[in-house]
């Protein structure tokens, strides 16, 4: 089982414990945050580009195939709205 604890250390940093690391997020200083580390939507596009290329290495190490190293990128354009 997978466990994340999530606490708030003011209005926007977070301190985010995942099993056995510690990692912060926060958004950006023009957003009101500190900055101190990335936002939420960069850490959940950051899931999905290591979920994304463990998954081709977990099918090519099935198949035998060989995986050169593979790099996926993702964007998003989401913006604050005040």
């Amino acid at each position: 089982m997978a466990e994340v604890v999530v606490k708030n250390n003011n209005e926007y940093k977070q301190e985010i414990k995942a099993g056995s690391h510690s990692l912060l997020a926060d958004v950006p200083k023009a957003e009101g945050g500190t900055e101190l580390g990335p936002s939420p939507h960069e850490l959940m596009l950051a899931a999905l580009g290591a979920c994304t290329s463990m998954t081709v290495k977990m099918y090519a190490n099935r198949k035998g195939a060989h995986h050169s190293a593979y790099h996926p990128r993702s964007e998003s354009r989401w913006r604050t709205h005040r």
